[in-house]
C-alpha cells in the first residue's frame, strides 16, 4: 500500500513538470520577426555577439540541405557559439520568389506560412521569409531571447 502512494506521488510529479515544461516551451501572444532588407545586415551579426564567441563563417551553404540545387543571388551562413547563445543562421537572396517558396518547401513541409516558429523543450527553429529573402536559423530553446534581441539589432524589417 505504502509502494503504491509513492508511484502515484511519482507519477504525478513527473506529469506536473511534464506540463511546466511544455507551457513554459509554447509562445504566448504576438511575436515580432526580423529579417534583412539587404544580404549585407547579416554581417551585423558579428559586431553584436559577445565577447569569447567563436564564430564559423560558412564558404558555401553546403550544410544547409534545404538549398539542394537552387540558385541564389547571394548568401549568409554561419555557426555562433558563446558563453550566452548558438545559433546557426543559413540566409538567402535569390532571383525570385519562386525560388524562396521553393527553398521553403524544401526547408519544412510541414508549416504553411513565412514569419513561423516551432519551439521545443530544447531547441527553436526560426524561419522568416519576405519577397525573395528569406532565412532559417537554429538556436537552443535557452538561447532565443538572447538571439532574438540579435536580429532585432541587425535586421531592419519587421514582420
Amino acid at each position: 500500500m505504502k509502494n503504491k502512494k509513492i508511484y502515484t506521488v511519482i507519477v504525478s510529479i513527473t506529469l506536473i513538470v511534464i506540463l511546466v515544461i511544455g507551457f513554459w516551451s509554447f509562445p504566448f501572444g504576438k511575436q515580432d520577426f526580423y529579417i534583412f532588407a539587404d544580404i549585407s545586415e547579416c554581417e551585423n551579426i558579428e559586431e553584436h555577439i559577445p565577447d569569447k564567441s567563436k564564430l564559423e563563417i560558412y564558404d558555401n551553404p553546403e550544410k544547409d540541405p534545404a538549398i539542394k540545387d537552387l540558385e541564389y543571388e547571394s548568401f549568409y551562413a554561419a555557426k555562433y557559439s558563446s558563453l550566452k547563445m548558438d545559433f546557426e543562421i543559413f540566409a538567402y537572396e535569390f532571383k525570385n520568389s519562386e525560388d524562396l517558396d521553393e527553398y521553403y518547401k524544401n526547408r519544412d513541409e510541414y508549416f504553411k506560412g513565412y514569419g513561423m516558429k516551432t519551439q521545443g523543450v530544447f531547441y527553436t527553429y526560426i524561419c522568416v521569409g519576405d519577397e525573395n529573402k528569406i532565412y532559417s536559423l537554429y538556436t537552443k530553446t535557452f538561447d532565443e531571447n538572447e538571439v532574438m534581441e540579435v536580429l532585432k539589432e541587425c535586421f531592419s524589417i519587421i514582420k
